[in-house]
């Protein structure tokens, strides 16, 4: 029998690791051959995507000597491994000889893990009855998953339905459904419906949220229409009505007057009665003892009814738009105090951002923290995609403050469906306010960020908006 020339143990001879684990293993070799011997080490056998660091790369023996090798075996953590057990081979071979070689055994161990991600296109959705979204299912586990999908909201006044309601995805793999969801339409405000999405299966849970902005019923402009004409009846009918009570007051004074003048005796020392002056509309003091008692009243009097009705409009508020911590931000983390963003990346940027709907605070200009349109896993990539920024109460006047420069535009979407186009404006805000007559600002759109994209002037990002909503 004769005796083979290389000797290779290896420790432990049984392992676990799970994705992104590194696992260090200890090999020793014997040189038994009676020459000097270069040894080197490969791994057969590994889980798709590892990778293998030997310290030291070459192991250099004479006869009869033992050394020592260490091998860094790193599972990858995206994809992960599939789950399973691996037989992995650690070969040991001489480098200059093929046929002086030798192979230890690893048992390695690669645990099931089930994780799924969910996303959604668009984040907001404005329609009345129904809305259409996009739905990724994205398998970041090791193991198949069938996942059921299901999209509620708080109130559970919305209908879903998905196409297709079941997806089976292989570990790794992404799939996209379409889901529909219907609400009954609100009369004459406007209703935001909060959603949640999930997908179940398997062991796997995942789950994220969007937004259902529906559109009233009635119109706002064709009920203020409705409005003023019933008020103009209403005047009409008033100023008719008083002109007729007037008329009959003064005719009743004028027969009372007679009266007491034909009773009255008549003599050269009895002066004739004079004519009492007509009344005042409204049975008050007459016209002279009015003008007498506002005289008197001083301007104060008139000053005490210029409150308008209902009391004050409510007062401007302000939004730090860099308050969260740098990442991704979620469209509604600013609902609290009146706002929905998004970005609209059909509306401008480059074809690698065609998903960048959200958005993100991070330091994307020199000058500091500001808001910008993201991907949903790359919140730097897609700075000149435009963002929306919707008011759940419509706006009188809106002030966007920016960092980094004017090299922007603001798209103004009033509620009677007009638009405005604002900027650039020196000093970094775009401003705009409602004349009144289109009953308030609904939302606006910040456009033109990539218009100087250059290395020496990076394009301007938002940093806050200030406005003020309407009663």
């Amino acid at each position: 029998m004769v005796a083979l020339p290389l000797k290779v143990g290896i420790t432990p001879e049984r392992a676990s690791a799970t994705a992104g684990d590194t696992l260090p293993l200890q090999v020793s070799v014997r040189n038994t051959s009676d020459v000097v011997e270069h040894y080197v080490f490969d791994l057969r056998g590994l889980p798709a995507g590892a990778t293998v660091a030997v310290e030291p790369e070459i192991t250099k023996l004479r006869p009869g000597e033992t050394a020592p090798a260490t091998i860094k075996l790193t599972l990858p953590s995206t994809p992960p491994p599939p789950a399973g057990e691996y037989v992995v081979g650690v070969l040991a071979q001489s480098r200059y000889r093929d046929e002086v070689s030798r192979c230890a055994e690893l048992a390695l161990t690669v645990p099931p893990t089930q994780q799924v991600a969910v996303r959604v296109q668009p984040e907001v959705f404005t329609g009345k009855r129904s809305a259409k979204y996009a739905v990724d299912l994205i398998n970041e586990g090791n193991t198949p998953l069938r996942l059921s999908l299901t999209a509620t909201d708080k109130e559970n006044r919305v209908r879903s339905t998905f196409k297709p309601a079941f997806v089976t995805l292989a570990p790794g793999t992404s799939a996209r459904t379409d889901l529909k969801v219907k609400a009954s339409v609100p009369w004459s405000q406007e209703k935001i419906r909060a959603l949640t999405i999930g997908a179940t299966g398997d062991g796997a849970e995942g789950g994220t949220t969007a937004t259902f902005v529906q559109r009233p019923r009635v119109a706002s402009k064709l009920a203020r229409v409705a409005g003023m004409v019933g008020a103009v009846a209403i005047l009409a009918g008033a100023i008719v009505g008083g002109a007729y009570i007037m008329r009959e007051r003064a005719a009743d004074q004028a027969a009372a007057n007679a009266a007491a003048a034909s009773q009255a005796p008549v003599g050269a020392n009895t002066p004739a009665p004079a004519p009492s002056p007509p009344a005042a509309p409204g049975g008050g003091a007459s016209a002279s003892g009015a003008a007498a008692a506002g005289a008197s009243a001083g301007p104060s009097a008139g000053a005490s009814g210029a409150t308008a009705p209902g009391g004050a409009a409510p007062g401007p508020r302000e939004v730090d738009l860099t308050t969260p911590a740098n990442g991704i931000v979620p469209s509604d983390a600013f609902r609290d105090k009146g706002i929905l963003l998004s970005g609209l990346p059909d509306q401008g940027g480059p074809a690698q951002c065609k998903d960048a709907t959200g958005v993100a605070v991070g330091n994307a200009d020199p000058a500091g923290k500001s808001l910008t349109a993201a991907r949903p896993d790359a919140p730097t990539q897609c700075v000149d995609v435009p963002v929306q920024i919707r008011f759940l109460v419509p706006a009188t006047q809106v002030a966007v403050q920016l960092v980094g420069g004017n090299n922007r535009r603001m798209e103004v979407h009033f509620r009677d469906l007009s638009t405005q186009i604002v900027g650039p404006a020196p000093g970094g805000e775009l401003t705009i306010s409602d004349d009144g007559k289109r009953q308030g600002i609904d939302y606006v759109v910040i456009r033109g960020l990539g218009a100087d994209l250059t290395a020496t002037k990076p394009p301007a990002a938002l940093k806050g908006v200030k406005f003020t909503p309407s009663k």
